[in-house]
């Protein structure tokens, strides 16, 4: 079945030959891991029978590296690359921070004015406030308001 579907992943078929054939080498590389290992194991076993030793599973791991860089110069391009993204990054996050402060400098000086013109009519208010309460005391006394 396996080389059926091999056979038939031609350019011409419409099966993506770049992606059934990493699938098809990891299925038949771990097929064969597992031949071996069952080969080795009975083997271990018929040899364990006439020393009277016993074999326990100790399986290799299998792992492909179709797709991770595994070369120096690979390696190096991606680093690069890497610090490239991270540069830029770091270069937008400096920017929007400039412009935050910015932002945060109008409102704080703003901030600033309001607080100044709320302090000058606080002080307004306690004149009239001491003016009205003059003018009411002499209401009440009877005087002239001269």
């Amino acid at each position: 079945m396996m080389l059926d579907l091999l056979a038939a992943a031609t350019p011409d078929s419409g099966l993506p030959v770049d992606k059934v054939l990493p699938w098809i080498t990891t299925f038949v590389v771990g097929v064969i891991g597992v031949v071996l290992r069952h080969h080795g194991k009975a083997q271990g076993f018929r040899e364990g029978q006439k020393t009277k030793t016993t074999i326990e599973d100790q399986p290799i791991g299998v792992s492909t590296a179709d797709d991770e860089p595994s070369t120096k110069g690979e390696l190096k391009e991606l680093k690069e690359e890497l610090e490239d993204r991270l540069g830029k990054i770091e270069e937008a996050l400096s920017k929007e921070r400039d412009i935050a402060r910015t932002a945060n400098g109008r409102i704080h000086e703003r901030i600033d004015r309001v607080s100044e013109n709320l302090a000058e009519m606080r002080g307004e208010i306690r004149q009239m406030n001491n003016n009205l309460e003059r003018l009411l005391e002499r209401g009440m006394k009877g005087g002239t308001g001269r």
